[in-house]
């Protein structure tokens, strides 16, 4: 349990009009990054309380399958 919360604690996410970059880690750091023009769909869900919180989760589809970040 601490290791997802260290790891959700050193996440960064990043949705532009041209990519998603997803960046974790605190001591050693890992990026994720997605060119949308080879991006088939993206999935936002917010709860209600994600709404008044700021937070959700994206699903992005692309021609080989999906990760949900």
């Amino acid at each position: 349990m601490i290791k997802r919360i260290l790891l959700k604690m050193g996440a960064e996410y990043v949705v532009t009009n041209k990519k998603v970059i997803l960046k974790s880690g605190i001591l050693n750091r890992d990026a994720l990054e997605l060119v949308l023009n080879k991006c088939e769909g993206i999935r936002i869900n917010q709860s209600l309380m994600g709404r008044m919180l700021g937070f959700g989760s994206i699903v992005v589809t692309t021609g080989g399958g999906h990760q949900q970040i």
